[in-house]
């Protein structure tokens, strides 16, 4: 379950800061949304079931 949640918190932090970079000029927080989406997708589809 804290595998999930840790998930879903890097999706909505990747959100987050795509709306600052939007709305801020900042191509850091844009650059920073997009390594906090990468993890996610790797967290979602990455490495297959890791407890066997």
């Amino acid at each position: 379950m804290q595998r999930h949640l840790i998930t879903l918190l890097c999706l909505a932090v990747a959100i987050a800061l795509y709306i600052a970079g939007a709305v801020l000029p900042a191509a850091g927080l844009l650059i920073l949304g997009i390594v906090a989406e990468c993890v996610f997708w790797v967290r979602l589809f990455g490495r297959g079931n890791s407890r066997q």
